[in-house]
């Protein structure tokens, strides 16, 4: 009788992890990674190929497109990326269910799965809406590195190479200003991060 008990207690506890861990699957968010090019460069290949290595399913927006955007290795520029951007993501734009990680498309490489990514923003971020990368540099205007909070460790500046976040609030950042073709893109995320006129959802932004 006492063996039956026991095993009785082992099944409920079991259907109760099985229970517990089908929920976390089911409020888990949906991860779409994108970016954005116009040409089929060596960079894209590479990136494409680890993309394809990982299973990460890569959404290309912008290519066959011409660029208008200035040659953003010398110069500002780049401000057809977040136009691209604002066309392409506003199938997601109510979707508080999906994450987005946007990257840049001919200097990155992947060096992990879409569980692993998610996970870490999660744990990691778990606070925040929306994470940029960070740099060392306040580019392209420095006047405007005062503005920045100080950190403890880590790079200060925003840098728009990557940003991972939950689609409505990215949404909201790319359509925050007007931006033409050869607007520098840096420039516009800042002036998005210090704006303290914007609205609240904001506030849950971060660089690292």
């Amino acid at each position: 009788m006492l063996a039956d008990r026991s095993y009785s207690y082992a099944i409920v506890i079991l259907l109760t992890i099985i229970v517990l861990v089908q929920s976390e699957q089911l409020q888990r968010p949906t991860l779409v990674v994108v970016t954005v090019a116009t040409d089929e460069t060596d960079g894209l290949i590479r990136l494409r190929r680890s993309a394809e290595a990982f299973g990460i399913e890569l959404n290309v927006f912008g290519l066959g497109e011409q660029w208008n955007g200035g040659d953003t290795r010398i110069e500002q520029g780049g401000g057809q990326k977040v136009r691209i951007l604002k066309r392409s993501l506003e199938i997601y734009k109510d979707r508080n269910d999906v994450i987005l990680l946007f990257t840049d498309a001919y200097d990155v490489v992947f060096n992990g799965g879409e569980e692993q990514i998610l996970e870490k923003f999660i744990d990691f971020y778990g606070d925040y809406r929306v994470v940029f990368a960070a740099e060392p540099f306040c580019w392209p205007q420095k006047e405007l590195a005062p503005n920045y909070p100080l950190v403890r460790f880590g790079k200060r500046f925003l840098n728009s190479g990557l940003f991972m976040g939950y689609a409505t609030e990215i949404w909201q950042i790319i359509n925050a200003y007007p931006i033409a073709d050869k607007d520098d893109d840096q420039l516009y995320y800042t002036n998005v991060y210090l704006d303290e006129k914007l609205p609240v959802s904001f506030s849950k932004i971060i660089h690292y």
